[in-house]
């Protein structure tokens, strides 16, 4: 047997995806759960439930899920899905803040745009929000 070792040194750039059958209160009738992640912080990128398991569906789905999150990696702006969690990463940003003034306090002209400021991750955000160009009979489907 040979053993494959993957290595992932930070969010985004390896996401992995499974798919997975819940009962529901009718006894034989399942919901197919499909699980997009990134497999470094384990942050659940999206996911789906459909009423039967569908290869078009999932094949969707991780399409989506890469479109939405390669175009924009930086979702997060530098911090981790636990600091974000947990609320830590506005301590976190006060300091990065307090960092970038007193070294643009330095060296002001080093900053060619005016003084630096942190980004902060959206306030909101949506979990498969339905695109409103989306294809009506693909959302029929699940």
């Amino acid at each position: 047997m040979r053993l494959c070792l993957l290595e992932c040194l930070s969010a985004w750039p390896v996401r992995c995806w499974d798919s997975a059958k819940l009962a529901t209160p009718k006894r034989g009738q399942y919901l197919s759960l499909y699980v997009v992640m990134d497999l470094f912080s384990r942050f659940i990128v999206a996911w789906m439930l459909s009423r039967k398991e569908n290869s078009a569906l999932a094949s969707y789905l991780m399409t989506q899920a890469v479109d939405r999150y390669a175009i924009k990696p930086g979702s997060l702006k530098g911090f981790t899905p636990s600091q974000v969690f947990t609320g830590q990463y506005v301590e976190i940003a006060a300091v990065r803040q307090a960092a970038l003034d007193r070294a643009y306090a330095k060296h002001p002209k080093r900053f060619t745009q005016g003084p630096p400021v942190v980004e902060l991750p959206a306030q909101e955000v949506f979990i498969n929000p339905i695109p409103v160009d989306a294809d009506k009979s693909v959302i029929d489907k699940g």
